[in-house]
């Protein structure tokens, strides 16, 4: 063994807290005694990385494997550079997890063959055991669809999952309607997925938006699609954030996907860029129910409230029993709108104009107009009405009226006090005047007597 070699079972031995990252298979672990290293493994408690170079790595040791069955504290395994066939070191430590299952989180295969021998077997079944996993990460590992399907499959089952990244395989068209049953799921968790680089078209892209039709777990989404299937693909997913054909339509909209790289923004005009960004923005916010109010105010410019006029009868009768609910529909518009959270998420609009931008006012005087228009009779209030409306309405003067003259008295104090200031100012440059003045005039007077 090496130096090097050495200080790496010095540090697993001693349970050293800052050795936190344990890799194997490099060219200079090469002579490492594994049966010293399984030992060391099996009481760390600080390792929680292990990393593996599959090339040319070969451990015949049974006590290194019983090391990582014992050990507590590794909860990543990455495997990568070399292949991963059925019988052999990365199989072997795959096995040894699937004992080992409760403590594992994150499992990175990167860059691996795992055609030969049939290695993504081993795989599927480690998924199987490994029921904790948050994060799988199965990176240019030539995936195609038979291979993807069984591993799907053991996915549905595993509740914690919430980041699974597969970009450069070869899943294709129908490895994404493979996803799109995992995504259509209601028990799966899945708040990121990478799919860039794997061969689809159109047809995949709109097996993966249909499945986030009514999705409200997934925030994020990495995807490519070929170039001729690009803009069509950039308006599908536009219009899955923002259906604005009606209000239900935009009400049912996807309101949880916040953050796509799907490499074809280009393909839309300025305009709706704009607005694909607002839209994803939108959905940063966790009150969903903001996300959509906001959505039908900005998308939706004309909201009719003919169908409401009818709300609760049989006989056709037109009422006024939907008004309460639309006023106060227009209430939570606002606060939404005008929602802290909201505004910090923002893209920069001036949250003090945000409720302009959106025409809260505007639509619910639109919507009030509308059932008065409808039934005027509904709206001649009684006497004692009349009255309260009055007084209410004298309140609400008298209140403007104490606001508004408090700001002017605030206002003509700051006026006045800029004048003082102004004022101040004016005699202090009259005083360096006057003292310039009487400099210069000493001076000329010392001139003209050393003239004379």
């Amino acid at each position: 063994m090496n130096d090097s070699t050495q200080e790496l079972l010095r540090k697993v031995e001693q349970n050293d807290d800052s050795f936190t990252s344990l890799s194997i298979g490099r060219i200079q672990d090469i002579g490492i005694d594994f049966d010293r290293l399984g030992r060391a493994i099996a009481t760390n408690s600080n390792i929680s990385l292990l990393q593996v170079y599959l090339d040319a790595l070969i451990i015949t040791s049974t006590t290194f494997f019983d090391g990582l069955k014992g050990n507590i504290s590794i909860d990543h395994l990455i495997i990568k550079d070399g292949a991963l066939m059925e019988h052999g070191a990365g199989s072997d430590i795959l096995r040894a997890y699937q004992e080992n299952n409760n403590h594992l989180k994150a499992l990175s295969i990167l860059q691996t063959d795992i055609q030969q021998n049939q290695g993504y077997n081993i795989i599927t079944t480690t998924l199987q055991c490994c029921t904790n996993l948050k994060e799988i990460n199965l990176f240019g590992c030539n995936i195609t669809v038979n291979q993807l399907v069984p591993m799907v499959e053991v996915m549905r089952g595993l509740r914690s999952l919430v980041e699974l990244y597969l970009n450069n395989n070869n899943i294709g068209n129908a490895g994404c309607e493979a996803l799109a049953t995992l995504l259509n799921d209601p028990n799966c968790n899945l708040q990121e997925i990478q799919i860039s680089h794997n061969r689809i078209d159109i047809e995949g892209a709109n097996a993966i938006v249909n499945s986030l039709i009514n999705n409200t777990k997934l925030r994020k989404l990495h995807l490519t699609v070929n170039n001729t299937d690009r803009h069509q693909a950039a308006m599908n997913f536009y219009t899955l954030l923002c259906n604005r054909s009606s209000i239900n339509s935009i009400y049912s909209s996807n309101h949880t996907l916040h953050y796509m790289s799907i490499y074809f923004y280009s393909q839309l005009n300025d305009s709706m860029r704009h607005d694909f960004s607002q839209l994803q923005c939108m959905n940063k916010v966790a009150n969903k129910s903001y996300v959509a109010a906001k959505k039908i105010l900005r998308y939706h410019p004309i909201i009719d409230m003919e169908p409401l006029f009818i709300l609760g009868l049989e006989d056709d009768e037109r009422n006024l029993k939907a008004l309460p609910y639309i006023i106060d529909w227009f209430d939570k518009a606002s606060a939404a709108v005008n929602d802290e959270e909201d505004s910090s998420v923002s893209s920069g609009d001036s949250s003090d104009s945000e409720e302009e931008d959106y025409h809260v006012e505007e639509k619910r005087l639109s919507a009030i107009f509308q059932f008065a228009r409808a039934m005027p009779l509904h709206f001649v209030p009684s006497t004692p009405d009349m009255i309260l409306l009055h007084e209410d309405m004298r309140d609400q003067l008298e209140d403007e009226k104490t606001k508004l003259e408090r700001q002017i008295d605030s206002m003509l104090k700051t006026k006045k006090d800029l004048e003082d200031r102004i004022k101040a100012k004016d005699e202090t440059i009259e005083n360096l005047r006057g003292l310039s003045d009487s400099i210069s005039n000493k001076v000329d007077d010392k001139k003209r007597k050393r003239g004379n």
